[in-house]
Order: structure tokens, then sequence, then C-alpha cells
């Protein structure tokens, strides 16, 4: 069976499916293909049945992945069973027994669920349209309903709390024009961290000189759009690249604009840890992570008037529905809107 996982990770990367989303499917696949496995000694895809789906389904509601974080997290399972099933054992190692395992065991939540789901469902899928199965058995399996939280950001004044702080803590250190651009260019235009890294030099487009342009982003699905790049996002952007990058990109030749100590290309891991870095002990409201500056951007914007059609396009949504849970604005907020435009206020 897992040849035919290789199979479909082969035809995502011709259809040209992001790095993350190929890997995200690969390791959702790889826990459901050794739950069949090991659970119910199924080796041929043929024999999966939606009983089997809906138990793996219910297994991850109630304890996690199966292979969550690996063979490591398996073995940890079947020693503290191992404890509790020991009479041999005394009363005190059952009960931190029983205990670390209730923290090994934790459920997915319902969005993680359907996420796992969804790569099954695509896997029997591609399985039955390439003719390696003669039905799909995920067809008629739902995917579990999900409440949508309203997407917590920061304030204007925590930004630049988090902006002026970025220059003191890095102050002596060739970092700080890097990193107050990264966390600029998170706010000022709205992108994924992962678009973020991904930035390179011929994606900057300048018009006519000015102190303004706008950023080529490839976003979800490979889909292209353009950012605006202007004012203070343009500025930080700029003093990083006309004094800065240079030193890393002496190192090693790459395209990327935004690259690590040794020119390499930047990771995720490193624009976490920035931030974190950046915004502990500032009394923030919340603790940021990546992606809440790109809801602090969409509600800003909204907040200031802005048409939602509009934010759309800057996020990249291809369902306005996405772009609608930025739509939360305050109380105060509401009242004011609704006294300034409706005729009976």
């Amino acid at each position: 069976m897992y040849n035919l996982l290789e199979e479909l990770i082969l035809h995502l990367r011709l259809e040209n499916k992001s790095v993350n989303t190929i890997y995200n499917y690969k390791l959702s696949l790889n826990d459901y293909l050794t739950y069949l496995q090991d659970e119910h000694k199924i080796k041929n895809v043929s024999k999966v049945d939606k009983e089997n789906i809906r138990l793996y389904i219910k297994l991850l509601s109630d304890s996690g992945s199966y292979l969550l974080k690996g063979e490591k997290r398996l073995k940890k399972i079947n020693y503290f069973i191992n404890i509790l099933k020991d009479n041999n054992k005394k009363e005190n190692d059952k009960i931190k027994a029983e205990k670390s395992l209730k923290n090994i065991k934790r459920p997915l939540s319902a969005k993680s669920i359907r996420r796992v789901i969804s790569a099954v469902k695509v896997f029997h899928k591609f399985l039955f349209l390439k003719n390696f199965s003669t039905i799909d058995p995920s067809s008629n399996i739902e995917l579990p309903k999900i409440q949508k939280k309203i997407p917590d950001y920061l304030d204007i004044e925590d930004i630049e709390k988090i902006l002026d702080n970025i220059l003191k803590v890095y102050k002596s250190s060739n970092l700080k024009l890097r990193n107050h651009a990264i966390i600029s260019l998170l706010y000022g235009c709205g992108l994924r961290v992962s678009e973020v890294c991904d930035i390179k030099m011929n994606d900057i487009l300048i018009e006519n000189k000015s102190n303004e342009g706008y950023i080529k982003v490839h976003g979800k699905g490979n889909k292209e759009r353009l950012v605006p790049l202007i004012g203070k996002t343009f500025n930080n952007l700029n003093n990083y690249l006309k004094f800065d990058r240079m030193h890393f990109a002496m190192k090693k030749r790459n395209d990327e604009i935004f690259l690590s100590k040794s020119g390499k290309k930047l990771t995720r891991k490193i624009i976490n840890d920035i931030i974190n870095f950046s915004s502990k002990d500032l009394g923030l409201r919340i603790f940021p992570k990546p992606h809440t500056f790109r809801h602090s951007f969409a509600t800003h914007l909204l907040k200031g008037g802005a048409d939602l059609r509009f934010v759309q396009v800057l996020l990249g949504h291809s369902d306005i529905s996405t772009t609608q849970i930025y739509t939360h604005m305050d109380k105060d907020y509401l009242k004011e809107i609704y006294k300034t435009h409706h005729p009976r206020a």
C-alpha cells in the first residue's frame, strides 16, 4: 500500500501542489496506512471499507493520530500500558503511567481530523480513478463539522511595540534590518509565513523608480497575486536589501530575499523564533504567531473601511467565505457604523 502512497505523492507533485501540502498528505496517509495494516491486518487497498475509515476517525477523535510522532510515540504508549497491566508494579508507578498515557493520547481537534480525512479521501479517490481500486470507500464519509473561531489579532499599538522592540533587541546584530523587514511584510502585506520564505529578488516590482511597488506572491496552489508594497513596509524592506542582504548572500548563492546567517533560504521556524524573541516581555494582549500578523492586516483593513472583496484579493483567498471570518468588528465600531449609515439610527 505504501507504494501507492508514493504514486499519489508523485501525482501531487505533477499537479504542482505545495511542498507543505505534499508533506502533510504524506504524514497523514502514512499514519492511516500503518493503522490499517497494524489494527485491521489490511495489506491491499481493495480490502478497505467504510467501517475501517469510520473506526480510524474514532481513533483520531479519541486518542489522536496512530503514529503522530512516529514509532517512539507508539512504543511509549505500549510501555505505559504494560505498566498498568503488570500486577507487580507499585500503585504509584501505575498512577504515573496513567497520567503519562493521558498526556500522550490526546485527541485531535475537529479541524485536524478534517485535514487528515481530506487526505484519506484524496487517496481513495486517486486509487479509484487510476483503477488501483474498484470502489472508493471514502466517497460518502462526512468530514466533522468545525466551529469557525474568530481569529485573534494584535492592536496597531502592539504591532508598533514589536517593530520598535526588534530594533532594540537586535541593536548590535546584523540581523536587525532583516528581522524588521520580515515582521513588516507579515503585517504590511498580510503574507503567510511560507510566502515570506519563498519571496525571490525578481518578485519585487518597483514602479517608475518610486518608493513603492508590488510583491509578486506565490500562494497556495501555486497561485500568484500582486500585493502593494508601499510606505514603511517598502522602506523597511529596502533598507534590508540595500544594507544587509549582501552580507548573507556572499556565503551562498540564493535568489530568496530573506537568508539565514549561512546564506540559505530562511525557514518558518527561524521566523517563528524571531517573533517569539521580539515579542516577549512587552505585555501584549496576545502572544503572536506568524499568522497573527496576517489576521491583524485583514482586520485593520476592514476596520479602516476597506471592501471585503479587496481584502479577499490581497489575502489570496479563492472563496470570499474564508475572508468573512475577519468581519469581527468590535461592538463600539459596529454601533458607530450603524449610526452613520442607517436611516433610522
